[in-house]
């Protein structure tokens, strides 16, 4: 007996479509499609996360995960590389174990979001997108 989170994620429909349907099972057929409104970065972030998007937005743009329908959850990706980066800035000679603890926990918040984009290696391996449209990134003024 498990619980709605027991168990492999489900993939995506079109990955199903292209791998044939292996295991036959109903296609969702209202699977939510992201629009195809351009990407533009939030005018809310810091500093550090702004310089953040800035290198990261266009690689998962280029990849075809980062869609409008995902800035929310990139910008949270942002804040916390910005949050690492300040981190890793302010350590200073004696290291303070505060800072290395505070380094470490927000390496450990910011894993699964590099999964979601597909920003690690481990996690392009079993990421499938279509071929993107060559959008870019619109700037926030």
């Amino acid at each position: 007996m498990g619980n709605a989170n027991s168990g492999r994620r489900p993939q995506a429909t079109a990955l199903k479509i292209f791998k044939g349907n292996p295991g036959r099972r109903r296609l969702n057929e209202r699977e939510p499609v992201p629009p195809d409104d351009p990407v533009v970065k939030p005018g809310g972030l810091s500093r550090q996360a702004s310089a953040a998007w800035d290198v990261l937005a266009p690689v998962a743009l280029e990849m075809g995960s980062l869609t409008a329908a995902d800035v929310s959850a990139f910008a949270v990706l942002c804040e916390l590389q910005g949050t690492l980066t300040a981190i890793a800035n302010a350590k200073t000679e004696p290291i303070d174990p505060g800072l290395v603890r505070m380094e470490r926990d927000i390496a450990a918040q910011l894993r699964p979001y590099f999964a979601m984009f597909g920003l690690d290696p481990t996690s392009r391996a079993r990421f499938y997108v279509s071929k993107p449209k060559s959008q870019t990134v619109a700037k926030w003024g």
